[in-house]
């Protein structure tokens, strides 16, 4: 039984019909007291290389308003190979206050990260008055044509739990077992556009995305990790502990009472941003750094006013290790400049960058980071 925590309400109320039509949707308006649609989603890929499948409960908004307050979900997922892996997942949705007179209908939405397969679920949402409305639908994950080869992070048949938990290393290796490889993470939070100071929820979301995919690569192992922000010019977030990134508290650094500010000071200083990636960069890559197996970067594309000096960064000595940046850039084509951490890593010798534009180019920057890793520790 894997049972997740209550989490804040997750009810989206709208003032007219939803339709629920949709292609890929396997839809069902079941014959009891709680009248609701489901439209269960197809599985896709997301950044962090597992499947994500999704669903939706549409209900009639006066129906919520008398459930007592919660919802439990409960979600019954066998797969159709290995039929004794079954999952069974509870969530508990709290319903928030609903003005007397509101119409319209509620959307829920909710899902799972699965592996490659074919699952049955049986689906159950029960309010405080004891009220049951259910369905039944099939999910298949399956991979592409050109997708055989991708480095998924959930096994066969398998349904995962929610990211927004510590990404551990799992237990030391057997005799015999390849040592995983020490890699030490940048996570670059800095916001596409110079006028925002706080990085777009949905960039937030493929940045964490792409780290919990590197988390579950069974070749490697975390030794630290530093969160940044170079319109904010700090450091949002430090674990030097190898034993795991904990996620929630990287979330909660993120918006931390000093999100979106800068001092005064700083914004008179047109370099400000730009001596601060100098002085990151030269303490976490030069010479004088710590030196794991490998150093990845990971961050949205970010094009600073002002360019890095080049001769600055290599006064402080060369990479004490591989570097690699993973680059996402979903608008290839609408930001055509040089992105700055990219173009400032030129002064190191070897460093690697890769841009990520879908989850398949994180997949084959991956494997090729992991190929090159495991050349130059041997």
């Amino acid at each position: 039984m894997v049972s997740r925590p209550s989490p804040s309400a997750a009810l989206l109320l709208l003032t007219a019909l939803i339709s629920t039509a949709s292609a890929n949707a396997s839809t069902r308006m079941p014959d009891t007291a709680f009248p609701c649609h489901v439209a269960a989603d197809k599985p896709e890929i997301g950044f962090d290389l597992r499947f994500h499948a999704g669903y939706r409960v549409i209900a009639p908004v006066k129906t919520l308003a008398d459930a007592g307050g919660t919802l439990k979900v409960t979600m019954t997922i066998e797969p159709e190979i290995h039929a004794a892996a079954t999952a069974i997942l509870s969530r508990t949705f709290v319903v928030p206050d609903i003005p007397t007179g509101t119409n319209g209908d509620a959307l829920l939405m909710d899902g799972v990260e699965l592996g490659h397969g074919r699952f049955h679920v049986a689906w159950t949402m029960e309010d405080s008055r004891g009220r049951v409305c259910s369905s039944r639908w099939d999910w298949e994950a399956k991979l592409g044509r050109r997708q055989h080869d991708f480095p998924l992070t959930l096994g066969p048949n398998s349904v995962g739990e929610p990211m927004e938990r510590t990404l551990s290393q799992g237990s030391l290796p057997a005799p015999g077992d390849a040592i995983p490889l020490q890699v030490r993470i940048l996570l670059n939070l800095s916001p596409a556009e110079p006028s925002h100071s706080i990085l777009a929820p949905e960039d937030t979301s493929v940045l964490f995305s792409i780290l919990r995919g590197l988390a579950q690569e069974p070749g490697i192992s975390y030794s630290g990790l530093l969160a940044f922000n170079l319109r904010e010019q700090r450091i949002v977030y430090r674990a030097d502990s190898s034993e795991g990134i904990d996620l929630p508290s990287l979330r909660r650094a993120l918006h931390g009472p000093a999100t979106g500010t800068v001092s005064y000071g700083l914004l008179k200083n047109l370099r400000s941003e730009t001596d601060f990636v100098t002085m990151l960069l030269a303490d976490e890559l030069g010479a004088g750094a710590t030196a794991p197996d490998a150093i990845v970067i990971i961050g949205r594309k970010v094009t600073l006013n002002t360019k890095v000096s080049l001769a600055s960064l290599k006064r402080f000595g060369a990479a004490p290790c591989p570097i690699f940046y993973i680059n996402y850039s979903p608008n290839p084509i609408d930001e055509p400049f040089d992105d700055t951490i990219g173009s400032a890593l030129k002064a190191y010798k070897g460093a690697v960058a890769y841009n990520i534009v879908l989850p398949r180019d994180v997949g084959a920057a991956i494997r090729n980071m992991l190929s090159r890793i495991g050349a130059s520790s041997r």
